[in-house]
C-alpha cells in the first residue's frame, strides 16, 4: 500500500514538468481547523486555529483536467485534557503545535466559463515535520506537578495521506474549501497513542499568469448572465 502511495504521488508530481507549457502558478494562504481521528483520540479534544500558505503549480493536461502541486508551510494545532486516575483526580493537558513542509499532488476537474469556474479536487498530500512544541502539564487535587515522564511520545518526521476538495475560481482569484485526512498515526512506537490528523482548511489563492479567454458571439445583459451560469453548471 506504501509504495503505491509513493507512485501515485511521484506519477501526479512529475507531469507538472512534463507538461509544463501548460502551468499556471500562484501563492495561496488560509486556515485550517486540526482535528484528530483513530481508536486513541482524547475524547476532550479542542479543535485549534492553525494556517498554511505557500506556492502552487497548475498544470492542463485536458480541456476540463488539470494537475496540481503545491508546497506549503502548514501547521497544525490542538489541545485536549485527559483524565487517568479517578482516586488522585489525576488530569493530563496536552497542547501541541506542529509544523510541516507539505506537498499535496491533486487532479483537478474544472468548469466555467469566460471568468468564473467551479472545481473539484483530489490527491495526496504528503508531509516533513519542521518542529514540534508540547507543552504538557499534570494536576493532583488541584496541585500541578511534572508531567514529562508520562506524555513522552515522538512525533513521526513524516506524514502522509489523502487530499480532496471544491473551489471557485473568478478570473485569477480562487476560493479553496479542503479535507485531509493522514493515513499515518502522529507518534512512534508501539506503545504510543494512535492517533492520526484530520483537518479542514480554508484557502485564498491568487494566480500570477492567469489569462483571460477571448470569447467570441459574447452576450451581454440578461441573456448574457442566463448563459453565463448555464455555461458554469452544465
Amino acid at each position: 500500500m506504501k509504495k503505491l502511495y509513493y507512485l501515485t504521488f511521484l506519477i501526479l508530481f512529475s507531469s507538472q514538468f512534463i507538461l509544463s507549457q501548460n502551468v499556471r502558478y500562484g501563492i495561496k494562504g488560509g486556515i485550517n481547523y486540526c482535528d484528530l481521528n483513530g481508536p486513541d483520540k482524547p475524547p476532550t479534544l479542542d479543535q485549534d486555529i492553525g494556517f498554511s500558505g505557500g506556492l502552487y503549480l497548475d498544470t492542463r493536461v485536458a480541456e476540463f483536467l488539470s494537475t496540481e502541486v503545491e508546497l506549503n508551510f502548514t501547521r497544525h494545532k490542538f489541545h485536549f485534557t485527559e483524565n487517568f486516575d479517578i482516586v488522585d483526580n489525576r488530569v493530563l493537558f496536552v497542547e501541541e503545535r506542529n509544523d510541516y513542509l507539505t506537498v499535496p499532488v491533486m487532479l483537478r476537474y474544472k468548469r466555467g466559463y469566460e471568468f468564473a469556474f467551479i472545481y473539484i479536487n483530489a490527491g495526496l498530500q504528503g508531509g516533513v515535520l519542521l518542529n514540534n512544541d508540547r507543552t504538557t502539564s499534570i494536576t493532583i487535587n488541584d496541585i500541578e506537578i511534572n508531567s514529562d515522564y508520562y506524555y513522552t511520545h515522538t512525533n513521526h518526521r513524516i506524514d502522509y495521506g489523502l487530499v480532496a476538495g471544491v473551489g471557485i475560481q473568478f478570473s485569477a482569484v480562487n476560493l479553496d474549501l479542503r479535507y485531509y485526512m493522514s493515513t499515518r498515526n502522529l507518534y512512534t512506537g508501539n506503545d504510543s497513542k494512535e492517533i492520526r490528523y484530520e483537518t479542514i482548511s480554508i484557502d485564498i489563492g491568487y494566480q500570477f499568469n492567469y489569462r483571460p479567454a477571448t470569447v467570441y458571439g459574447r452576450k451581454t445583459g440578461w441573456k448574457g448572465l442566463k448563459y453565463k451560469i448555464k455555461k458554469l453548471f452544465k
